[in-house]
Order: structure tokens, then C-alpha cells, then sequence
């Protein structure tokens, strides 16, 4: 909550004065065996409320999450959907 109200800030005093904002690449390196209170649904799950608090203060501006990896997941042979489900 505290980032989309500092996006949401931002995006007050921003929003149509630059091009564009990008999230960093979605691929991390914490895992539960390194950080118990990990999952991967929470981390799916954050990326996609982050993104939408992003486009919701931009509206005017691009808005991009660079996403080619997601932590448990290896393409193709572990597809678990949720690289998939940040584009949809």
C-alpha cells in the first residue's frame, strides 16, 4: 500500500510529463529456503497489484514491467503460468 500511494504521488506531479516508467526485471534471487516468509503466489501477486497501481497513477504515460523470469519457474519444462499471467 505504501508504494501504490507513493506511485500515486508521482504520478500527480509526473504523469504526462515524461514518456514513460519501467518496474525492474521481475527475475530475483530470494527464495523460501533463503526467506521464509516467501512465496511464489505472494510475489506473482505483488507484481501484478504493483503494475496496476503503476498504470492507475500513470495513465498518460507508458508504463512497463520488464518480465522474462519468475522465481520456481523454468520455462518450458516447469510452467507454472506465472510468467505467463503477468502479461495477461
Amino acid at each position: 500500500m505504501r508504494f501504490a500511494k507513493l506511485l500515486s504521488e508521482m504520478g500527480k506531479q509526473l504523469d504526462g510529463k515524461v514518456e514513460g516508467v519501467n518496474f525492474q526485471e521481475s527475475a530475483i534471487g530470494v527464495r523460501s529456503k533463503n526467506d521464509s516468509s516467501f512465496t511464489k503466489v505472494n510475489y506473482y501477486n505483488a507484481l501484478k497489484i504493483n503494475m496496476q497501481a503503476l498504470k492507475n497513477a500513470f495513465p498518460k504515460s507508458v508504463t512497463m514491467q520488464y518480465a522474462n523470469f519468475m522465481p520456481v519457474e523454468w520455462l518450458p519444462g516447469k510452467d507454472k503460468g506465472y510468467l505467463r499471467g503477468i502479461y495477461y
